[in-house]
């Protein structure tokens, strides 16, 4: 990666490396230089899954940035910690309470999930273990370990729970300057309980990139 890298800087290759799914991590960093003018900042990366591949954040790690980094699958937190040694990893399910739940993993990780409408959708398409208990936590009691309050960027990407994570976000303490969270239906964006719910706490959609809205803050 590095030496892909110094060879396109030597002979300046008009090529940008992108690792996020859609191109998330290059339209989040357009928003957050030309909006906020952030150059290097903090992250929190809810579902994280793995450290490079797929990642909203890993670009933003190779910038300078750094952040927390949370998702219920220890094996891939592990990963995250050999790979990315100066985020903050979480092992933790996230929801808008502290309660009992099952944690579903697929051989597919992307699709994993303690959401259990979600996963009656995704066992058409693809294999998942029993389900392992969980205690959920709130992103809000997560954030106030680690004493973070200046968040730049916050991910959000919990296969048909994201909801419940932004509701356990007291977005009153914690203002993300720019929030990326999947919303599938775009075709009704407007009608989406997200789109509602982060309208109301003084967010503003400004692009939407496969099933990744972006949504940043007012005033």
């Amino acid at each position: 990666m590095y030496l892909l890298s110094f060879v396109r800087r030597l002979f300046r290759i008009p090529a940008t490396f992108i690792y996020a799914q859609g191109a998330e991590d290059f339209i989040a960093g357009h928003y957050l230089r030309h909006l906020f003018n952030v150059e290097r900042g903090t992250y929190v990366d809810v579902g994280c899954n793995r450290p490079l591949r797929n990642s909203n954040t890993f670009d933003f790690y190779k910038l300078g940035w750094r952040g927390i980094a949370i998702d219920a699958n220890m094996d891939l937190i592990a990963e995250f910690q050999a790979v990315r040694k100066q985020d903050i990893c979480v092992t933790s399910a996230v929801s808008d309470e502290q309660r009992d739940a099952f944690f579903y993993k697929s051989d597919e990780d992307l699709v994993s999930t303690i959401d259990e409408d979600r996963l009656i959708e995704w066992k058409k398409h693809w294999e998942f273990n029993e389900g392992e208990k969980v205690v959920t936590r709130t992103l809000t009691s997560i954030l106030d370990d680690y004493s973070l309050v200046d968040i730049d960027l916050l991910s959000i990407d919990v296969e048909g729970h994201d909801l419940q994570v932004l509701r356990g976000l007291d977005l009153t303490k914690y203002r993300p300057k720019l929030i990326i969270i999947e919303i599938h239906d775009l075709a009704n964006v407007e009608g989406s309980p997200i789109y509602v719910y982060l309208t109301e706490h003084g967010y503003e959609l400004k692009a939407f990139a496969i099933l990744s809205a972006f949504f940043v803050r007012r005033g």
